[in-house]
């Protein structure tokens, strides 16, 4: 069952229960009000009868002429009757026509001195009241009666109505819902249709209700949003493995030249070329290594599951530094840390956070020439940690520098070394995991400085 289908029954249903529950409503009371009004008649002719026979205050004494037919055919008329019945039941004098029955078909109900009763198929409401009259011993019963055929007719012309009123009413109901829900699932059906034409090649197309406002218009806007987060994605992806299969080439290239050489010279090679091959083997297999590393990293980073926790960001930082002491020291650099006495408490993950300063430090000290400094320095500004990493070397270019966090990218100072082109990278997807920030001030031939911001523990 489609879902316009459900909107419309389910519509429909709601108003045909509601119909119900007024039309039950009306019917009731209209019946109570015409009870009331043939209740009222009998009352009044009663009064009549009593009045017309000399009654006096009650209890009703009225005198022995009313026992005559031809009186009580005075009172009644058509569709109604006048009888006096002792106290057994049995019929004393009564009008002609309609009152001479001796006893009804059947009793509809009966409530107090009110009564409906059916005479040879004709409905009647009737009233009893006692009456003294001489000679009738110990009381008399005055039972008065007006047909109830009219005000049924009245009821049923007026239950058929609105029948046919109700009955239109749940098919136009039906039909108004089918068409709004149609034009309410229109924008629906038009998404689905998208979805499911969605695939790399299409991920351009657009909803583009601009002018909506309403529910509908905020999930074709969250859509577009969505198509161009799958968009984006897609497009990271093919130039990430597009970029990971050129840079592999060479390191790769290498490993088969040299193992294709070894292979073929075999024991006929000499002891250098042997070791320098497998060195070369060696240098690019680790080469490679580290460039799966980093993409993992990066690709964790990126991740929407890393779990961060409280931590000390001064430990990582003099871990990180730690790391890089003695190729510092082999490089005749000077490599000085900076941190404060007290501990910098933010949430973060450790081994990420560790690989974006190992990244940082590890290109300061790549590209600062001997006799250099490489400062690394943790502070706190605001609500933010701050790790700084300055270096003396060689700087980075202008043009350069709007480019430095993309993917495999590599300026003209970094060509002359070697790296996989992702540690930038690598940093930018960490501070954004950590919902923190990197910048860097760099002059060409004086150094660099970046900034590594991340939030400190709130409380």
């Amino acid at each position: 069952m489609s879902l316009r289908l459900r909107v419309a029954l389910s519509f429909a249903a709601l108003l045909l229960v509601l119909l119900s529950a007024v039309f039950a409503s009306s019917l009731t009371s209209l019946r109570n009000a015409l009870n009331q009004e043939l209740q009222g008649e009998v009352v009044s002719l009663s009064e009549r009868v009593v009045q017309g026979a000399g009654g006096a205050s009650f209890p009703f004494s009225i005198t022995p002429v009313l026992l005559v037919p031809q009186v009580l055919n005075t009172y009644a008329s058509a569709g109604s009757f006048v009888r006096v019945l002792d106290a057994g039941g049995q019929v004393i004098a009564a009008s002609e026509g309609a009152g001479s029955f001796r006893s009804p078909d059947r009793v509809e109900w009966q409530r107090g001195p009110f009564a409906r009763i059916v005479v040879d198929g004709e409905p009647y409401v009737t009233l009893r009241r006692h009456v003294r009259i001489p000679g009738v011993q110990p009381y008399a019963i005055l039972e008065v009666g007006r047909e109830a055929r009219t005000f049924d007719r009245l009821l049923g012309a007026l239950r058929w109505r609105v029948g046919i009123v109700f009955a239109l009413g749940v098919v136009g109901a039906f039909v108004a819902a089918w068409f709004l829900a149609q034009a309410l699932l229109l924008p629906l059906e038009r998404m689905t249709r998208a979805a499911e034409d969605v695939d790399p090649a299409s991920l351009e197309r657009r909803l583009g209700w601009r002018g909506r406002r309403d529910e509908v218009g905020r999930l074709a806007a969250a859509f577009d949003a969505m198509l161009d987060r799958l968009a984006l994605a897609f497009e990271r992806e093919r130039r990430f493995v597009a970029d990971a299969s050129h840079e592999m080439k060479t390191p790769l290239a290498a490993i088969t030249g040299n193992a294709q050489l070894l292979q073929r010279w075999g024991d006929e090679a000499s002891q250098e070329v042997r070791r320098d091959s497998l060195q070369a083997i060696i240098r690019r297999a680790r080469e490679m290594d580290r460039m799966l590393r980093e993409m993992l990293a990066l690709s964790r980073a990126e991740s929407e599951a890393v779990a961060l926790r409280p931590i000390d960001l001064n430990a990582v930082v003099r871990v990180a530094t730690g790391n890089w002491e003695e190729h510092a020291r082999e490089h005749h650099l000077r490599l000085k840390v900076e941190v404060p006495d007290q501990a910098v408490e933010v949430e973060g993950e450790p081994d990420l956070l560790s690989a974006a300063l190992s990244n940082l430090i590890g290109n300061a000290v790549k590209f600062t020439p001997p006799g250099g400094l490489v400062t690394v320095a943790l502070q706190r500004d605001g609500s933010h940690a701050v790790v700084e990493v300055t270096d003396t070397g060689s700087g980075i270019a202008s043009e350069d520098l709007p480019h430095i966090f993309e993917r495999f990218y590599r300026g003209r100072a970094e060509r002359q070394v070697s790296g996989s082109g992702v540690g930038l990278a690598i940093v930018q997807s960490v501070a954004k995991a950590h919902h923190g920030s990197v910048r860097v001030e760099s002059t060409l031939n004086k150094g660099s400085r970046f900034y590594l911001e991340i939030p400190l523990e709130a409380g």
